[in-house]
């Protein structure tokens, strides 16, 4: 959810909207404090100019009974003072060039006073007028503010919070529509994403995928001719070669020239396995390769690459694990992989080879293994990539291609199954799991 790009602008403008509402809040407030108390202000210099008159100051003359004044002299005696000031200390009077001040603590209120000081040339000496007014209305007005600020910020910043949410998930289901299209194309190339009528970003990203997309068609398609026509290309005249070889080097005539055409036959036919390798993998990287419903006995093609090995004399052979196995798939493909994986087996042992085919858990497993030189656990991440090569260790690989792993786990990994290593000093053993056939016929699922 928080990688969304929806939870990102919603969590983004939510914090700029309350940062936003938050400083405008204060921003009111401190003005609306101001404002009353200049309004204050203003009273008290009405105030002030009706206690001094035209004469002596007299505090008889307020115009409002809510304010408190107070009259001293020069030297702090309180001349003169309102009811409930008469009898306290005189108060201090503003600093020079302020007009008025908050005095938080008067002990005739609980409320914060406003006062004015002003200082009044008298015959019998300068005099200090202080007067004041109640700043409760000020505080109400304040408090009042400030909590329907906490109340309706959060609210408001909730309720904008969730029309961007909303807004945001209206704003992106066209892309999201177009994701969930391009999504499910891939096994139908010629499906497009539906293209809105509208101009603007929207439509022209649907545009945009859609001529995305047949480009990517226009590529597969040429690489898919290229295949085949490299399929023709290149074996046609390498089975001409092979041919016109095997035939000179079994001539009676040719017989000095027969350890050449051997080696030339050799050569030629790696040749031609090494392209056979790069069609077939080319082909399953365009999709040309299915998996194919066939019921194969992994068993009879376990036993025929064993017969190829005997036949060869490179190594002995045991077949003694071979069982019943049966799996749904390629028959073609599954003798690829039973084939590699024997070849495989052959150049590394250093004398024994053996295979084995059973069932377990609804899986058809195929078993190759060889008393060859150990892989290290390092490198088994590296056995099943193109053209990969082991350490010096394993340098009794002769004639391979470094093809054949990659292209046993690229058909395992297409019949849905698995492929597993395992490396001691004293074997190697590859061992592939596929579905096995159901009693009904059909692939059963493998555990998980």
């Amino acid at each position: 959810m928080r990688s969304t790009i929806r939870f990102r602008i919603t969590a983004l403008a939510t914090a700029v909207i309350a940062l936003v509402l938050v400083v405008t809040a204060a921003a009111l407030v401190t003005l609306q404090s101001r404002q009353l108390n200049a309004g204050i202000d203003d009273a008290l210099r009405l105030e002030a100019n009706a206690l001094v008159g035209d004469g002596a100051p007299d505090v008889d003359r307020l115009l409002s009974s809510e304010t408190v004044a107070q009259i001293t002299s020069a030297d702090g005696t309180v001349r003169q003072a309102t009811e409930g000031l008469s009898n306290l200390a005189p108060i201090a009077p503003v600093p020079s060039g302020i007009e008025a001040v908050t005095i938080q603590v008067l002990p005739i209120d609980d409320d914060a006073f406003r006062v004015l000081s002003r200082r009044i040339p008298a015959a019998s000496g300068e005099l200090v007028l202080h007067v004041g007014i109640s700043g409760e209305d000020v505080g109400d007005s304040t408090r009042a503010l400030v909590v329907a600020a906490a109340v309706l910020v959060p609210f408001v910043v909730a309720t904008l919070a969730a029309l961007v949410w909303w807004m945001v998930g209206r704003t992106l289901q066209p892309v999201e529509r177009i994701r969930r299209e391009v999504a499910t194309i891939s096994g139908d190339r010629g499906r497009r994403v539906s293209e809105p009528s509208t101009d603007d970003e929207i439509g022209r990203l649907a545009r945009t995928m859609n001529e995305m997309l047949e480009r990517i068609d226009v590529a597969i398609d040429r690489q898919r001719r290229f295949v085949a026509d490299a399929s023709h290309e290149l074996r046609t005249p390498l089975t001409r070669i092979r041919t016109e070889v095997e035939v000179g080097a079994g001539d009676v005539d040719s017989a000095g020239q027969s350890p050449l055409l051997a080696s030339v036959l050799e050569e030629t036919v790696g040749l031609q396995r090494l392209i056979d390798d790069l069609l077939l993998l080319a082909r399953a990287d365009a999709g040309v390769v299915s998996p194919g419903a066939d019921r194969v006995d992994l068993d009879d093609l376990a036993l025929l690459a064993a017969a190829n090995i005997r036949r060869s004399g490179a190594v002995a052979v045991d077949t003694g694990g071979i069982g019943a196995a049966q799996a749904v798939g390629d028959a073609a493909q599954f003798a690829r992989v039973a084939a590699n994986l024997a070849d495989n087996a052959v150049r590394h042992a250093r004398s024994r080879v053996w295979l084995e085919t059973f069932e377990a858990d609804a899986v058809a497993y195929l078993v190759v293994g060889n008393d060859g030189p150990p892989i290290p656990p390092d490198q088994f991440s590296h056995l099943f990539q193109r053209f990969s090569r082991l350490d010096e260790a394993r340098s009794s690989d002769r004639g391979g291609t470094g093809l054949g792993l990659a292209i046993v786990k690229e058909i395992v990994d297409r019949h849905g199954g698995s492929v597993a290593v395992e490396s001691t000093e004293s074997a190697t053993i590859f061992t592939v799991g596929v579905p096995a056939v159901a009693s009904g016929g059909s692939a059963q699922e493998p555990p998980i």
